[in-house]
């Protein structure tokens, strides 16, 4: 085989050649039509038809398309992306679906170019975002240390405020803008200039994108007071209550701490600046309170604030608002479960009245309210439900609607069943008919115990009945419906309906 293979190379070899070169003469004689591609931009045309309404818009899907087109085979070197223009026209926009057609033009090489090249896509989608400004108050954020015996006194921004624009569903996010200035090793008063910065409503920075973000101001100014000698911290007391239906929700200052001299005997008594409470009342406050004091008026005779003794003090103010909001059990820590029985409450939806911030209540979940629910002791039968709370930041639970707990005894002949099976199977054996709308919760555990054990032609005893005590009476809003109570029948030898 090998010897055939070898046998007359040179007449082989001298064959391909000449085969290639056929070929060769074919195609400069033949000249064939091919199809190819080129990855061009689009040019927006009349792009005012859409921003005019105080809209922006983003091609979906990317700025380019595929031209595709025929040339001659030997044309095809000389063909580049320039030679075609492809544009969209906003004033051909067809408005319910933001889509527009791409058209193609050959603007060089024409002649090489055979018939109409065409765009992939044909068709182009916009994603048309309507424009929003907001003005948002600048606050500050010191970075690092000062030098040793040295400390950061009052931050001054210019300008205080500063107005985005932008997609309307980019502002969602943030919650406060400001600047962040290095005072690492700092021992005298800074200032320059730094760029604006994003923050959520925890005070975490934002890694956003900002190019759909138009600012007001590219660099915010700022001048830093370093404070040496002693320094106290401002300790602010508030004082009265805010109006009904309001809520009192901290105080901003720009100073925290201020720099002192005085007789060092005087300076060793002091540990901070107390502001009294009838300096930062807020009785009856709707809405944020502004003081302007001159920290001097409470420090003691021979010592007096290096620096500015002017402090600014906003008293923050907001409106509570309620929600209604919907619990199942298994929204519920239980304590005091008994693996010996299953667990269900009557209605299965406890509906809350919650109040709180309005940006707490918008993203409220039922862990925020930390709901618990003690049930050791309880026996088999229907008792009344009471529920404890403690809810996060400013949300409170005003009432809920009256519920039972309904607890049954576990069949431990038949493995754990579900909230229905366990119906179904407590129906059938005798048991206390459960509604179907009603939620069970078993045991975590399952421990055998004979006493438990139930059989289809005896009843099992009941242990002594156990007086359960009421959970306080709950207040609901009128248009709140409360359950009524379910009753249970127990399966002892002697039937016994238990309220």
């Amino acid at each position: 085989m090998k010897k055939r293979l070898t046998k007359n190379g040179g007449l082989k070899l001298l064959s391909l050649a000449v085969a290639f070169i056929v070929w060769l003469l074919v195609i400069n004689i033949s000249n064939p039509k091919v199809r190819r591609t080129k990855t061009v931009e689009i040019e927006v045309l009349n792009e005012d038809a859409v921003t005019k309404k105080s809209r922006v818009y983003e091609i979906r899907g990317g700025n380019k398309v595929n031209v595709s087109y025929d040339v001659r085979i030997l044309d095809e070197n000389k063909i580049k992306s320039s030679d075609f223009r492809a544009y969209v026209d906003c004033n051909k926009l067809y408005e319910d679906t933001n889509s527009l057609y791409v058209v193609v033009e050959v603007v060089d090489n024409k002649e090489l170019i055979i018939g109409s090249p065409s765009a992939s896509p044909g068709v182009i989608n916009l994603d048309i975002e309507t424009i929003q400004q907001k003005k948002f108050d600048l606050i500050s954020h010191a970075e690092g240390t000062p030098g040793e015996g040295y400390s950061v006194g009052e931050i001054k921004l210019d300008p205080s405020s500063i107005t985005l624009t932008g997609p309307e569903n980019v502002f969602g996010s943030i919650s406060n803008v400001g600047i962040e200035v290095n005072v690492d090793g700092a021992v005298s008063d800074l200032s320059g200039e730094a760029v604006p910065v994003l923050y959520d409503a925890n005070g975490n920075r934002l890694e956003t994108d900002t190019s759909k973000l138009k600012f007001s101001m590219e660099g915010i100014h700022y001048n830093v007071t370093i404070l040496g000698g002693k320094t106290l911290p401002l300790n602010f007391n508030v004082g009265g209550n805010v109006a009904s239906g309001y809520k009192f929700i901290g105080v901003e200052s720009a100073t925290k701490s201020v720099q002192v001299t005085g007789p060092p005997a005087e300076l060793e008594k002091l540990s901070s600046i107390e502001i009294p409470q009838n300096v930062l009342n807020i009785e009856g406050a709707t809405e944020d309170k502004s003081v302007v004091l001159d920290v001097n008026e409470y420090l003691p005779a021979g010592v007096s604030a290096s620096g500015s003794k002017d402090v600014m003090i906003t008293l923050k103010v907001a409106a509570i608002n309620r929600k209604t909001f919907e619990l199942k059990l298994s929204d519920i820590r239980l304590n005091g479960k008994n693996s010996a029985y299953t667990y269900a409450t009557s209605p299965e939806i406890i509906t809350l009245v919650v109040s709180g911030l309005e940006t707490e209540l918008a993203k409220l979940k039922a862990s925020d309210l930390n709901a618990v629910m003690n049930i050791s002791g309880l026996t088999e039968g229907t008792h009344t439900g009471s529920l404890a709370f403690k809810p996060s930041g400013s949300l409170a639970v005003e009432s809920y609607t009256p519920f039972n707990v309904i607890v049954t005894a576990r069949d431990e002949t038949q493995p754990a069943q579900t909230s229905s099976e366990s119906s179904s199977s407590d129906s059938q054996g005798g048991s206390s008919s459960q509604n179907p709308s009603e939620s069970a919760y078993q045991g975590e555990t399952s421990q055998p115990a004979t006493s438990a054990t139930r059989e289809s032609t005896t009843h099992r005893s009941e242990p002594s009945s156990k007086t359960e005590t009421p959970a306080p009476s709950q207040t609901v809003p009128p248009r709140e419906t409360s359950s009524k109570p379910e009753t249970q029948t127990r399966r002892e030898s002697g039937s016994k309906t238990e309220p």
